[in-house]
Order: structure tokens, then C-alpha cells, then sequence
């Protein structure tokens, strides 16, 4: 009986196998996954928005990838109120991790005029300041309207952690990155290039543009030190602190963690300190800018503060990590130095606040990290003053915690970043007609 109907089967078989490589031809084709990954490993965004991933090892050594991918969540200009005054940003100035709010001319504070189009003698035009309010402004008899170049303008900076913008040329509007992980294998399944993707490419059809100058990943995170039981709690705070036996854990791809030092009194006197890196690209603020204040932010989502000795308080040092892209282990030695590191700001760790943003203002010497200019980079970092005075934590089970969040939070309303206030020299003097009238009588000469 099968003999009579092998060839049947054999032939049915062979059509089944074409018609399913024809299926998963067409799949790959039109860029459909073969198989539908579990939810927590699907890839978030289609390829040719991801601006950047590379490999990293988890929390658990697991290999896994981290990709920076443009969201569909825009992100316009910005108002913030400074000094009880409300100022735009200036988003012709944004940067990929930076934005510009200009408080006001130093000499000028109505600001200069600028010119968008010619005039002619006896016309009439509007002018507008580019610092405030719009409004008429009458010409002196001679007809002569002009600011000084010698002028400094003042800028209040915000300068993020990671790269949370990205502008699509085409569109001119700005984005909102995000950053995600999937494993290697998935990542390589989903983001496969298909002949849909080749043809796009081909003809030069990728929805964004300009993703070839994203840097390899965020270099802030937070290394745990840990030393796992000691005779003495001594002899735990002194392993812990120390190169040779102090184990160390990095936490680089989780968007909020615990910080703090602590000593298990319970646990065979189990010491841990925390070190929190923030590298941030400082190269929007020009050389020649003059830097006359600057704090760190960074959002607490939960806080517990127990062992109020005067040396329960978070500060902000200078690290010399290795790279400003990631972070490496060995790095927990390289947020200042190991014992008493220079301070560039301290604040109490009671006047901390859960679910808001925290400030430390940086005095003269943490002003003094801040570089300036093309390329540059200015590595801070956070440390809990019992570490910072190598000071043993005697009583209780822990000096007390503030969970902070990383870049690879969504959106920029709790990342970590640093808020400078600077003055450069001002834009040359120029003429804008814009709505209202002015007479002018006389002649005007325009440059």
C-alpha cells in the first residue's frame, strides 16, 4: 500500500518544503520576524531607528546587547524659570545632550536687536528683542540704534548625562532617545538587514539620518564594592577599601539603583560602598566662556537616612574613569581618590528629597572640573561621605540610601545632569523687523 502511493508523498513532501521556504522567504523579505520573540526581549524600535548598540555583560555576566534607538516622542523647546524668571530655550543651540537658555545681556538687559530684512530711509519697522518681550523702540534723532559687541551674554546650560536628543534633519524636529536590552541573539534575529532594508539603504531611504556621530554608550552608572563577612567590622571596612579584596560589581544598564555605604552588623560584618560615575560632554560651552556657577542634579526615587553623624552626606568628586563610552570595574578606584578625595560640593543627605530632583552646587574647585570647548568632557562623580572620610559607619545597619537614576531612564525629566551658568561674549549687533512700527528718521547704515 505505500509503494503504490510513495511517489504520491514524496512529491506532496517536496511541495510542503518549497512552499515553506517560500513563506520564510517572503518573511525575511518584508522584514517579518520568523518566530515572535517573548515581549522583554523584542527589539523596541524598527532598525533603521536604532542610532547605536554595542555588547555588554549583565548585571548577571550574561552577554547582552544595549541599543540607543530614536522613540517617536518629540521634544521641543523647553521653559524653565530661573531667578524667578521664565526663559525659552534657545533649541538652535541644542546639542544631542545639551540645552541653552540665555538669561540676558550683562550690559543690556533688554537685549540686542537683530536684523532680519533691509530697510530704507523714513520707512517704518518693527523691532524684537531676542531676550524678551516684543515691543516698539523709538530711534534717537541721528537715527543710530546699536548694542556694544563688547557685550557678554549670560547662558544657562543643561548638560545630560548620555545622549538624550536626537534631531531628524529632515524633518527638523528634535527626539526623544531610549536606550533598551535584548540578548545577542535576538538582536542579531530582529535587526537582521532584509531586502527591504538593502533597497532602503541603496537608495539612501533610512527614516533618520545623522546617526554616525552617537557615541558607543553612557559611561555613568554606578560600582558596587562589597566585602563578604570579616572578623571585625574593622577588618570588613578595611577589605572593602582595598584593591585586593574588596569584589567588585558594576551597574551600568539599570535606570535607577541604591547608593549608599553600609555595614551588616548581622552578617559576619558585610561592608559595602557605592561609587556613582556621571561623565558628561561639556563640549557645548565654548573656551572662551567664563563659568560663574554650576550644580549636579540627579532624581532620588526612594530615600532612608538613619545615621545622622555629620558624615551622612553625598559629594560630588573628580573621576578619571577610563572611558567616558562605559564603564569597566576597575573603575571604583577612580572616583577621586581612595581615602579623603577633593570635594567639589557636598549636601546632607537629610535635606535630600525622595521622587524629586536633588542639587549639589559645585563650589570653586568642582567649577574648576568643568571643561570647555570641542571634544570636551567633564567626570564627576557621587560618593557618601563615610567613604569620602574613610570613617567606619558604627551604629545601625546603614548610614542610610538614595536610589538615583541613570541616562537609560525614559525621557529627560530624571536624568542626571549638570546645570551651568556662564557668560560669553555676545553675538555682533543686529537689526530684526518683525510686527509693530518705528519711524526712523534719518539714515541707517546696516552691516
Amino acid at each position: 500500500m505505500f509503494e503504490k502511493y510513495k511517489p504520491a508523498i514524496i512529491t506532496l513532501s517536496i511541495i510542503v518544503l518549497i512552499v515553506a521556504g517560500i513563506v520564510n522567504y517572503v518573511k525575511d523579505l518584508i522584514g517579518q520576524p520568523q518566530e515572535s520573540a517573548p515581549e522583554h526581549l523584542q527589539v523596541k524600535a524598527p532598525t533603521e531607528k536604532i542610532l547605536h548598540s554595542q555588547k555588554i555583560k549583565d548585571e548577571q555576566g550574561n552577554d547582552i546587547v544595549k541599543y540607543l534607538y530614536a522613540s517617536e516622542t518629540e521634544a521641543p523647546a523647553e521653559t524653565i524659570k530661573i531667578d524667578e524668571q521664565e526663559i525659552k530655550e534657545d533649541i538652535s543651540k541644542r546639542t544631542k545632550n545639551a540645552q541653552f537658555f540665555k538669561k540676558r545681556g550683562l550690559h543690556s538687559p533688554e537685549g540686542l536687536w537683530s536684523q532680519d530684512a533691509d530697510t530704507q530711509e523714513g520707512s517704518t519697522a518693527s523691532l524684537r528683542s531676542d531676550y524678551g518681550a516684543d515691543g516698539e523702540v523709538a530711534a534717537g534723532d541721528d537715527g543710530a540704534v546699536a548694542a556694544s559687541e563688547s557685550e557678554k551674554e549670560v547662558w544657562v546650560g543643561r548638560f545630560y548625562a548620555g545622549e538624550p536628543f536626537y534631531k531628524d534633519a529632515a524633518e527638523n524636529k528634535w527626539y526623544q532617545t531610549e536606550t533598551a536590552t535584548t540578548t545577542a541573539e535576538e538582536f542579531s534575529k530582529q535587526t537582521k538587514p532584509n531586502f527591504l532594508a538593502k533597497l532602503k539603504a541603496f537608495f539612501n531611504m533610512n527614516a533618520l539620518a545623522d546617526t554616525g556621530s552617537y557615541y558607543a554608550g553612557a559611561g555613568d552608572g554606578e560600582i558596587d564594592g562589597v566585602y563578604p563577612g570579616g572578623a571585625t567590622a574593622l577588618l570588613a571596612w578595611n577589605k572593602v577599601r582595598d584593591p585586593v579584596f574588596s569584589l567588585l560589581t558594576k551597574y551600568g544598564t539599570a535606570a535607577s539603583r541604591n547608593f549608599y555605604t553600609y555595614m551588616d552588623y548581622f552578617i559576619s560584618y558585610t561592608a559595602y560602598v557605592q561609587r556613582v560615575f556621571l561623565p558628561i560632554n561639556t563640549s557645548g560651552i565654548a573656551s572662551d566662556a567664563n563659568i560663574t556657577n554650576a550644580a549636579l542634579y540627579f532624581y532620588g526615587t526612594t530615600k532612608y537616612s538613619m545615621d545622622d553623624d555629620g558624615q551622612d552626606y553625598i559629594a560630588v568628586v573628580q573621576t578619571t574613569q577610563a572611558s567616558t563610552d562605559s564603564l569597566i570595574t576597575a573603575d571604583f578606584w577612580q572616583c577621586g581618590t581612595n581615602n579623603n578625595p577633593t570635594q567639589g560640593g557636598s549636601k546632607d543627605l537629610g535635606l535630600m528629597a525622595s521622587d524629586s530632583y536633588n542639587s549639589v552646587t559645585l563650589n570653586a574647585t568642582g567649577i574648576s572640573w568643568i571643561n570647555k570647548g570641542v571634544g570636551a568632557w567633564t567626570k564627576l562623580g557621587l560618593r557618601e561621605g563615610h567613604d569620602c572620610e574613610n570613617a567606619i559607619i558604627g551604629t545601625g545597619l546603614v548610614n542610610g540610601f538614595l536610589a538615583v537614576y541613570f541616562s537609560e531612564q525614559t525621557g529627560t525629566s530624571q536624568d542626571p545632569y549638570l546645570e551651568v551658568t556662564y557668560t560669553a561674549p555676545a553675538a555682533p549687533a543686529k537689526f530684526r523687523f518683525d510686527g509693530g512700527q518705528m519711524k526712523i528718521k534719518g539714515k541707517v547704515k546696516f552691516e
